[in-house]
């Protein structure tokens, strides 16, 4: 739910992208949305990312910052599947491509000598700037949309305390040794940074391993509880945080454990015109 849904003020039900509004204030709301820009203007965007790993440390940043106000079962990670929305109706429109749309029309905000992640910029905070930074080390799969977005019945949801006992650190146990995560983390102290350093091993194979059948019962316990077919995509979705060597190891385990019907039912699912091709998931 975005800010403005919230307090539900007079932008909550006007589409930002209709032809009543300026280019110039749908930059404006951009920006301040995207550089975290605290103000009480107009925000009636959400932020949703694509990148397992950057919600995660995220979700850990976030606990360690509220000085462990909020409880690890209050912190939940929450995860839609986007094909049970209507097929006609664009409700997520990735960053990147509205950054480069109004990148032309954007004004930094106020106090744009501010940090982001705990490193000066140097320069104003301007969309400009963000398309130079999303083209580089800081592309993370961002999303928008806009007010209040029914998820209910289209979504699962899992709260950190889970991730963490069902095995979160078997998959990285770097992520215990973040420096966001200390006991001296402050507000924007560099999870951005952080995940851009995470992210280094998948570029080195020589530091990849192969999955054992240890880290593939991480994620399953991880999923346990998903209903099929969503549990067998959700499982390769937490296994993509592990660097893993690519050899026919995984292939081994999952068909182990899987079923050939339930391989065959998830491949439809996800591809309706493969019905009855398994192989096309392997």
């Amino acid at each position: 739910m975005s800010k403005d849904a919230l307090s539900n003020s007079r932008m909550f039900k006007v589409d930002i992208f209709s032809a009543s509004q300026r280019d110039e204030e749908v930059a404006a709301m951009l920006n301040r949305h995207l550089w975290w820009h605290k103000s009480n203007q107009p925000d009636n965007f959400v932020s949703w990312i694509s990148s397992l790993l950057y919600a995660v440390q995220y979700m850990l940043y976030c606990f360690n910052r509220s000085k462990r106000q909020f409880s690890l079962d209050q912190i939940q990670l929450l995860m839609v599947d986007t094909t049970l929305f209507p097929s006609r109706e664009i409700l997520f429109m990735e960053d990147v491509d509205l950054i480069n749309i109004y990148a032309e029309f954007g004004q930094p905000p106020q106090a744009s000598q501010s940090k982001y992640n705990g490193n000066s910029l140097g320069q104003e905070k301007t969309l400009a700037k963000l398309a130079r930074m999303r083209s580089g080390l800081y592309l993370f799969g961002e999303y928008l949309s806009q007010g209040a977005l029914r998820v209910e019945g289209k979504c699962k949801s899992i709260t950190l305390e889970a991730l963490i006992g069902r095995g979160l650190f078997s998959l990285r146990h770097d992520f215990l040794g973040s420096p966001a995560l200390g006991p001296d983390a402050k507000e924007n102290s560099g999870w951005a940074k952080e995940v851009v350093k995470l992210r280094e091993v998948f570029a080195e194979s020589g530091r990849r391993e192969p999955v054992t059948a240890s880290i593939f019962h991480a994620a399953l316990g991880i999923t346990e509880g998903f209903e099929s077919p969503l549990r067998l995509p959700f499982v390769i979705y937490f296994l993509s945080l592990y660097p893993r060597r690519l050899d026919n190891t995984l292939r081994l385990l999952f068909e182990g454990h899987f079923t050939v019907r339930k391989l065959r039912k998830v491949a439809t699912y996800l591809a309706p015109e493969s019905k009855g091709k398994a192989e096309d998931i392997r």
